[in-house]
Parts: C-alpha cells; structure tokens; sequence
C-alpha cells in the first residue's frame, strides 16, 4: 500500500514539474534534497544543478569537525 502511495506521489509530482517547466521554460531548475539516492535519482531527470540541504550539510559538516577536534581542543575553540 506505501509503495502504491508513494507511486501516486511522484506521479503527481511529474505532472507539476512538467506544467512548470511548460509555463517557465526558461527558468534553472534547482533540485534542494537530502543525501538519499532516491532523490537525486529523480532529481536528476528535471533540474540541471542540485544542492544538498543546510539541515544534512551541517549534519556532515559537524562530523568532520568532532573527528579533526578532540572535545577539549573543541571546548577550548568555543571558549575562546
């Protein structure tokens, strides 16, 4: 039943992006999602860049800087 409902989504989905794309043909389109394959998948078929979320991008951003920085060197940064 989700796989059915999620179907009609992007269907649905398609429909809006092609009425779009026909008013505004001129128009860059901009796929905004998060790192899941699926969304770049389809993402990839109507717009011409795409861009990771702010919300996922400080997700990872926040890895990279707790694996460079050990917590008291982080503290110490934050404490001036």
């Amino acid at each position: 039943m989700l796989h059915f409902i999620l179907e009609l989504a992007l269907e649905r989905l398609e429909r809006e992006i092609q009425r779009t794309k026909e008013r505004y043909p001129q128009a860059t389109y901009i796929g905004i999602a998060d790192g899941a394959t699926s969304n770049w998948s389809f993402l990839k078929g109507h717009t011409s860049e795409h861009i990771l979320d702010f919300y996922h991008a400080t997700g990872y951003l926040r890895a990279v800087a707790v694996a460079l920085y050990p917590r008291t060197e982080r503290l110490s940064i934050i404490s001036g």
